[in-house]
């Protein structure tokens, strides 16, 4: 009990003696033994911890060589080739290798081919050498993770002696970070415009919640113009047009619909701009978020970041 208050007397003496300092400047009445103190701070961002996390799935790699055909030449009486020799694999995407990205951040995979040493003169080229794959949309789910393929063709002749499986070299797949990957490129260099750099995220409202999720793929047109095409859904609550949350990522950071003012409506055939905050103003209603579409119709949307004051987005209805 000793040690309790003593602990206790020693609170109540360092309060005192912080409570006389900040109120060096407070004139307290003799008659009052209390004074009021303002109380402020600032609010601080709590920090991610990203992680990664890819699948790799691969077919069986075994694969056949054909020998060239022959076909019975009358006017030489020789067996002349009508077809190549070939390589072709056991079964339909045998040869497949499929990578999907559920990191929190872009993810590039990267294939090369190391021949044995018994079979050095069989090579096999990738119709893939990497795929670049966006980080998935926050809380979507895990069937519409980013996902690319990578197809193995094989070269190079193999020995009428092996009519059993072989192993004549090993693959590997390489993982590493890319949260640059098809960022801008200023410099004229090349733009993958089949890989995914980022996506579409459209939020069905219904009785005021969210709970249709669209994710469609952006792919980058040019250093700094983007491209999306989707289709238009609607739930039978709605009718046929739906008003549709929008987000879009594009190599990590988020774009929001915004025009100044009252809340706006995204409608095809139209462009509206785009700020990297979701209320720039600190005003909700200056957040214009809603895409008008109507089920069953296809849309592109067209993003062009070329000036960074001035981003927008273009809507167009193709059918």
């Amino acid at each position: 009990m000793k040690k309790f208050l003593t602990v206790y007397l020693s609170l109540v003496f360092l309060l005192s003696s912080a409570f006389m300092v900040s109120a060096a400047d407070t004139n307290i009445p003799s008659s009052s033994g209390s004074a009021s103190f303002d109380v402020g701070g600032k609010y601080v961002s709590g920090t991610n911890t990203d992680t990664y996390s890819v699948d790799i799935i691969w077919g069986s790699m075994t694969f056949e060589y054909h020998s060239a055909d022959k076909v019975w030449d009358p006017s030489t009486h020789r067996f002349v080739e009508s077809n190549a020799a070939r390589w072709t694999p056991i079964t339909e995407d045998a040869n497949a290798i499929t990578v999907t990205n559920h990191s929190s951040k872009p993810i590039t995979a990267s294939f090369s081919y190391t021949p044995s040493a018994s079979y050095p003169n069989i090579n096999a080229t990738f119709d893939n050498n990497t795929l670049n794959l966006a980080a998935p949309a926050e809380g979507s789910a895990q069937n519409t993770a980013p996902t690319g393929t990578s197809k193995i063709t094989l070269s190079g002749a193999l020995s009428s002696t092996a009519t059993q499986n072989v192993t004549f070299g090993s693959v590997t797949v390489t993982i590493s970070s890319s949260s640059s990957s098809n960022a801008n490129n200023s410099s004229g260099g090349t733009v993958d415009t089949s890989t995914p750099v980022g996506y579409l995220n459209l939020f069905d409202k219904n009785n005021s919640s969210y709970d249709i999720n669209e994710q469609y793929n952006i792919y980058q047109q040019s250093s700094s113009i983007y491209k999306v095409e989707f289709q238009g859904t609607a739930d039978a609550a709605l009718g046929a047009e739906a008003s549709m949350d929008t987000l879009i990522c594009i190599n990590q950071t988020y774009y929001y619909i915004y025009e100044a003012g009252t809340p706006f409506l995204f409608s095809p055939n139209s462009t509206v701009k785009l700020s990297t905050e979701k209320y720039p103003d600190f005003e909700e209603s200056s957040y214009n978020k809603i895409t008008a579409v109507e089920a069953g119709k296809s849309y592109i949307m067209t993003i062009d970041l070329t000036d960074p004051n001035n981003m927008t987005a273009t809507l167009t209805e193709v059918s």
